[in-house]
């Protein structure tokens, strides 16, 4: 008898916890940007189970009145999914997209349509195809021709840089440098930096007569990997936060973050500790250039506390404003993650670890220490820089080879009318911080298993190293070595590195003269 009540309590636990989740769940995502029919029906379709089930078993774990009124919130729930599909099948893409303006200029005809040659301007600089500014604006294409001549602006000027095999050879044999991971497309976006404008296959040829062992590894290692499909509302929607320690061993994080919509990468940053208040700042300044997103996505890590008290503040609690989960439901970060090592982290991850073999580097000596981050810490984060610029400026081919930048800019344009509120906020504030002075599971993942989630707190710590060298010093440092001289030249690094290393050794040497005349 007693084991038969103690297994009715259990199946009563049971049955109220997947109540409480089911609710949980529909309040969440009903909550979202993305309301499309098949979100609206599925909710519906939970709902209608839920109630189903608490009719059926509801009776025998709780009471008639908490049976009722229970059901009386799901009916409500339900009646609200209700309005909620009747209003979006009100809506059309004609109320929710932008829409170029038409100007009656007072003479016979069709009105103009009203396209400025600033707004032109702007997509040619972020490489927007005529058909692409077409699809954008909602014009035709041969008015984006006609405009285009009207302002003289081309197109393809300074596309095609003329350059002699032999000298593209020499570049791009720079580029690759030591590093066998990077591909003719990461080679081509480096080098439009230069102002080297070359067709892709002119890339692809030198890659083939410069480096044919990484054009063969790089083939044979491919592997096409078929995902589910990724879907959020619109950029700002859903941004992915995370930290790699891939050189945690040398006191280096990299903290990053990318927008889940549009891939476009937000902020990207190397830094010698793993603080709240680091992440705090990259992420304040990522959204005065981008705008607040909607929801962010990161993991039970101490260091995004500050990010998520902002979040749930800034956006409201209770509707997935910061969510948490493991690292593996993370993936626009985790994939960035792949592209960053096999671009910048490998080829330092190498050279540290032959500094440390080589008995350069003694990571237990805090003087090694101070110096390595002095001149590699900088040179890291330069190299980010240009790993954020060649990001958001390659072609993604499950999105037609257009540009983060450019998803990024048309998602803005196809929601500009929308009620989302991080479209709003990018409008209107962004650029400016004034307005963040005071203060989903599912949603944007691919694979789910609530069962592995984990509530509790990971910290990584990282040891502060402390400074040999006063103001004076450090002052006279920075006179003798430019630390991002040619920071392209990892060699180049290892020998900055040696001379920081002698100029604190020889204040040390004068400091110990010194003392001993004075003993004398």
């Amino acid at each position: 008898m007693a084991e038969r009540v103690r297994s009715i309590e259990s199946d009563k636990e049971r049955f109220l916890r997947q109540v409480q989740s089911t609710i949980d769940y529909c309040v969440r995502i009903g909550a979202s940007d993305s309301q499309t029919p098949q979100i609206i029906d599925n909710l519906k379709l939970r709902l209608n189970n839920l109630s189903r089930d608490i009719d059926r078993a509801g009776s025998l774990f709780i009471s008639v009145a908490e049976k009722d009124d229970i059901l009386s919130i799901v009916k409500d729930m339900s009646d609200e999914i209700d309005t909620t599909s009747r209003n979006n099948s009100n809506a059309s893409s004609d109320l929710i997209g932008y829409k170029t303006e038409k100007t009656h200029i007072g003479t016979v005809g069709a009105p103009r349509l009203n396209i400025s040659k600033e707004q032109l301007v702007f997509l040619v600089k972020y490489k927007f195809t005529a058909p692409l500014m077409a699809k954008t604006l909602r014009i035709s294409e041969s008015t984006v021709h006609r405009r285009l001549r009207q302002f003289d602006i081309k197109l393809r000027e300074g596309r095609e840089t003329c350059i002699s095999d032999e000298e593209l050879d020499d570049k791009v044999r720079n580029i690759i440098g030591t590093n066998k991971r990077i591909g003719p497309n990461t080679i081509r976006v480096r080098l439009s930096m230069d102002n080297i404008d070359v067709s892709r296959q002119s890339v692809r040829d030198a890659c083939h007569r410069v480096d044919p062992v990484g054009c063969a590894l790089r083939s044979i290692e491919r592997r096409n990997v078929h995902r589910r499909t990724y879907k959020v509302a619109g950029p700002n929607s859903l941004w992915h936060m995370d930290g790699n320690h891939k050189l945690i061993r040398w006191n280096i994080v990299i903290h990053g973050g990318i927008d889940g919509f549009s891939r476009l990468v937000t902020f990207l940053h190397a830094s010698n500790n793993n603080q709240s208040t680091t992440v705090y700042d990259l992420f304040i300044e990522a959204t005065t250039q981008h705008g607040v997103p909607s929801r962010i996505r990161v993991d039970h890590g101490v260091e995004n506390v500050d990010i998520c008290t902002f979040m749930e503040g800034y956006r409201g609690t209770n509707r997935g404003s910061a969510i948490k989960g493991k690292s593996c439901h993370n993936q626009r970060i985790e994939r960035l993650w792949v592209d960053l090592w096999d671009s910048v982290s490998n080829e330092y991850y190498d050279l540290f670890t032959f500094m440390e073999d080589d008995e350069l580097l003694d990571i237990t000596s805090a003087c090694h220490m101070w110096a390595f981050q002095y001149v590699f810490l900088p040179r890291i984060n330069k190299s980010l820089k240009m790993f954020v610029y060649q990001y958001n400026n390659h072609g993604l081919s499950t999105e037609g080879s257009m540009t983060p930048y450019q998803l990024f800019i048309k998602g803005v344009l196809q929601t500009i009318n929308s009620k989302n509120v991080s479209i709003t906020d990018l409008l209107l504030q962004a650029g400016s911080n004034d307005s963040l002075e005071h203060v989903t599971d599912d949603y944007g993942v691919e694979e789910y298993n609530s069962d592995l989630e984990d509530d509790s707190l990971d910290e990584i710590e990282i040891q502060m190293i402390y400074c040999p060298l006063d103001d004076d010093d450090k002052h006279q440092l920075r006179t003798r070595i430019n630390v991002i001289e040619d920071y392209k030249n990892l060699a180049h690094g290892m020998q900055l590195y040696k001379n920081v290393l002698s100029f604190i050794n020889s204040l040390n040497s004068v400091e110990r003269e010194l003392s001993t005349a004075v003993s004398d």
